[in-house]
Order: C-alpha cells, then structure tokens, then sequence
C-alpha cells in the first residue's frame, strides 16, 4: 500500500474514457480546499489496469462507462489483486442500483458527475483514503498480535521443556506466560480503541472458522448489548440476522480473498446494516483472520426510500402534465378542423337546391364534432371537480324510464352510420328509483359514447338495466376493437389510451371519471375483453333509500 503520511500532495487517477469528463474533474481538483492533489488520466481500460496494479496512486476515480467495459468491472479486478483504492464510482446520473453493487464490491463513495463539486469531491478522497489506512493499521495490528502469541506460545513450549529442572524456571515460565497473556488484553484494548472510531455500529474479528474472536463498537441494539458472550462463538450463531445464510456463504469468500460489501436487515426487517468483511493475512500473506465493521444505515435507506417516492411522485406528475398537453392540444384541434371544413363545404353547397342531401351530411358532421368537443370539455371540467372534492354524492328520487330516454337520445346524434343501440330491461327495472342521477346519467353517457367509438359502423350495442338485491345493474357490451390484454391493468388510469386506440379521438379521462363516480356511490363497476372481439362493461350501484323527515 502506498504511504499516504508521506506524500507532500496527493496523486489520483481518473479512468475516463471521456476527454471532457477528464478536464471538468481536473477543474473541480483545482479547486480544492488545501490544493494539494495531483490528478492522472487514462482514458483506456486495459491500460488502466497496468497503472492501478503498480500501486503508484492514492485514489482512483472511476468512470461507470469505460466503452464496452464497466468501472464496476475494474474495481472488482483491482481489489482481487489485493489494491485497495480506495475507489470512487463516477456515473452520469443517479440508480440507487448502481450505488448498491458499487458498494458491495469494495468501492468506498459513488458520486454522479454533474452534480459534484469540490468540497464533496475532496471529502470524499479524504475519508476514503482515511478508511484504506485505517483497514491497514488494522491489518497491521493482528499481524502483530498474531506475532506476538506465536513468540509466547514458543516461549511457553520452552518452558514447558524447561519445568523438570527447577522450581525458579518453572516460576519464570509462568511469568512470561502472564506476560504474553497481557501483551495479548493490550492487543485487544487497541482494537478496542479502534472500534470506538464506530458508533453507529461494531467491529469484529473472526478466525477462519468464523468463530468471533474480538466483537466491539457503540452499537445499542438488543442484539449486540452483550457483545462480549460472542467471543468463542460462530457466526452461525448471528440468527437475528435475516439474511444469515447469504452472510454465512459471502464470509466463506472473504477467506478467499473476496471483499464483502452487503446489506442485511434484523429482526424480521426493523433496522437494516451495511456489512463490510476483508481478509486479514499473516506474514506469508496466507489468510489467517477476516475483519467485519457493521454500520446501522436505517435512517439513510429510509431518507433513500423517501426520496425515491418523492421523484417518481413528481415523474408522475410530469408524465400527466405532458399527457394532458398533448391530448387536449391534439383533440381539440380534430373536431374544430371539421366543424370549420364542414361549414364552408355547406357555402358552396347552399346555393344549389338539389344539394340538400350533402347539406344534411355536413350538417351531422357538425353537431357529430361539436358534441365529441363538448364530451371533451365535460371530461376536464368532472375531471376538475372531482380533483378538488367539489362533486359530492346527492341521491334524488326520479323516473329511471325517462332518464334512460334522455341519454339514448343524446347519445344517437353520435352514433356511426347505421349504429343502433338495443336496449335490454328486466322487468321491474323502470319506476322511481333513488340515486344520484347525474352521476348515473354521465356514467351511461360516457360508456355508450365509448362503445360507439370503439366499434364500427352497423354494430348494434347492447344495453342491459335491471334491479337485483338493493342494486341497480347496467351492462354495456359492444363487438368493436376490445382491448388489449397487456393494457386492461391500466383501462381506469387518467389519460391513459390502449394502444389500438392511439387514432381514436378520447381523452383518455372517461373510464377514470366513471370509476371515480361509482366509488362515491359506493359502487363498483369490472369488465371483461377481448381484442377485435369486443368488450363488456359490468356496473352495480346500490339503490339508497330516501329518509322521510
């Protein structure tokens, strides 16, 4: 590892294979605090994998991008080689997916580019290079207390030879033991002191058994209060860990040289660590021990979750925003071309007697257009009103026989060529009836103007009414386009249209208006389709008794 202590600056290197990416970070470095950093470019992968393995930098930053390679890829290949880094992941936007996976293969920090500036930069080559010493010292450490009981236990042999011959060397046999065993509580308190350094968390040492032979830290979990009954015990024995076989089985590769990094929830997901492992190895660089910190991370994973709820809150809003825009812009503009194309055919056609038959066919186009606008106008204004809480439940008592007559007849003038529609009324359906009746009557409206719509011309639809157990129930069935099996999930969502309907004037707001009109008459309405087939439209509406008063 290179000496960091030692360096009157500091060398980094940038793996970039983005020329411009290299001369904004060298900027940024130039703005640094203290200045003094030194910063390396190389924009190839292969050839950045010589540099990184000749251990000549004290921090790399590392491009997400490198070509067709990743920046993951070469942070894995370097820490195998035993280079520490430390490594800093750079991408050019934000993936909570990208963070995690840079994290668990040993880079210290994942910043996205155009968003860092110097302060953030500079903290974070400082704390990372801070973090490759202190794993170091610790390194260093059970180097020298594994040396140090290794000497003892060699004196402690001799000793043993050495107890036949007398009384006083029997005596000094036993002091050097007391001395070794103290030279060993004195090994512990300095990791000990170094644990201190992790209060949101612990730091352990198991051997390559996994068996805990150092647990420490400031951690006031339930589970970890009585930390030092751990020590003799196996990992094995961590059951308050939800994931323990996925941690057993990546502790296992850590005595292979691999460098953990995972999160792991306890006690059935209430707090969430993150888990940092790495080999501790003996003079013969042979693997003797593994080093485990434990940081509680669950207040940042819920300021995470929290801020990703916000984002795809507002890319929502955005996404509807953009939809409303395009649709009205699109749909207001159709009907009026017509209305206008219409009226000045009908100018040339006025004057001349014999042309009244097209006169009345440009005359239908006309009032066909005005009341596809007025279909739109109404949708955004209920749209508005339900949006603000304006439209309330008002149940009345009227005619359910005339209101039906009002709604075929201003559905008709809509109607395709030839279309007709049938209605279907079990017998005891008509009479008073008490419900909101503007609700229903815009709840018809709104599904016949969609059946018609949606099929062609000469198609009958189908109308059903009927009175069973406190509900009124309509069924509106047509044999038109159906819908398509991947988009029935979205059908009620505002401005959403299937993709066989893209060419097919509609706001996308009817369906969702007419489930929002059903819940506050605590309804429910379900349907059922097929492409080119069809679709049939099931509502039930409970028949509320009128109070008297």
């Amino acid at each position: 590892m290179t000496n960091y202590q030692h360096r009157s600056s500091i060398s980094i290197l940038l793996i970039d294979d983005d020329e411009e990416d290299f001369l904004i970070t060298r900027d940024i470095i130039a703005d640094f605090p203290s200045g003094a950093y030194t910063l390396a470019w190389e924009p190839d992968f292969e050839k950045a994998k010589v540099k990184i393995l000749q251990n000549e930098h004290e921090a790399y930053l590392v491009d997400f991008r490198l070509g067709a390679e990743s920046g993951l890829d070469l942070i894995s290949y370097s820490l195998e080689r035993g280079i520490m880094g430390p490594f800093i992941l750079l991408t050019g936007q934000g993936d909570l997916q990208i963070d995690e996976e840079a994290r668990r293969l040993g880079a210290v920090d994942y910043m996205v580019k155009g968003s860092i500036n110097p302060d953030q930069l500079e903290r974070s080559i400082r704390y990372g290079i801070q973090h490759v010493l202190n794993l170091n010292e610790i390194k260093e450490l059970n180097q020298q207390l594994e040396r140090r009981v290794m000497e003892r236990t060699r004196d402690l042999a001799r000793a043993n030879e050495r107890l036949s011959y007398s009384n006083e060397s029997l005596q000094k046999e036993v002091d050097e033991r007391k001395q070794a065993e103290k030279a060993l509580r004195e090994s512990q308190k300095i990791y000990s002191a170094i644990a201190s350094n992790f209060p949101d968390g612990m730091l352990c040492v198991l051997d390559k058994d996994l068996r805990f032979l150092l647990v420490d830290g400031k951690a006031e979990e339930p589970e970890m209060r009585n930390k030092q009954e751990w020590i003799g015990s196996y990992a094995s024995s961590m059951t308050f860990i939800d994931q323990k076989e996925a941690f057993i089985k990546n502790l296992k590769k850590v005595l292979k040289g691999v460098p953990l990094n995972m999160e792991v929830t306890v006690a059935n997901g209430e707090r969430e660590y993150q888990i940092n492992a790495v080999p501790l190895f003996d003079d013969e660089e042979k693997i003797q021990n593994l080093l485990i910190v434990c940081k509680n991370i669950t207040e940042r994973k819920k300021a995470e979750k929290e801020v990703l709820r916000a984002l795809n809150q507002e890319k929502e809003l955005n996404e509807l925003k953009s939809r409303f825009v395009t649709t009205a812009s699109h749909e207001f503009r159709t009907p009026l071309s017509t209305i206008l194309s219409s009226v000045s055919l009908i100018g040339r056609y006025i004057s001349d007697s014999d042309q009244k038959e097209k006169i009345d066919k440009h005359v239908h186009r006309i009032k066909s257009s005005v009341n596809n606008l007025t279909y739109i106008l109404n949708d955004f204004l209920s749209l508005g009103k339900l949006e603000e809480g304006k439209t309330t439940f008002n149940p009345v008592s009227f005619d359910l026989e005339q209101m039906i007559s009002e709604v075929v007849s201003q559905i008709s003038p809509t109607l395709k060529e030839d279309q007709e529609i049938l209605l279907s009324i079990a017998e005891g359906t008509f009479g008073e009836i008490y419900v909101d009746e503007q609700m229903t009557k815009n709840i018809l409206i709104n599904l016949l103007n969609n059946a018609s719509k949606y099929s062609g011309e000469r198609q009958k639809i189908h109308l059903g009414l009927g009175r069973e157990n406190g509900l009124l129930k309509i069924t509106v069935k047509d044999k038109g386009i159906g819908i398509p099996k991947k988009d029935q999930q979205h059908l009620f969502d505002r401005f959403f249209r299937a993709n066989n309907a893209i060419n097919i004037q509609g706001t996308g707001l009817g369906l969702n208006i007419v489930k929002k009109y059903i819940e506050l008459m605590n309804g429910h309405i379900e349907f059922s389709s097929e492409e080119n087939k069809g679709t049939e439209f099931r509502v039930a509406i409970p028949i509320t008794q009128p109070s008297y008063d």
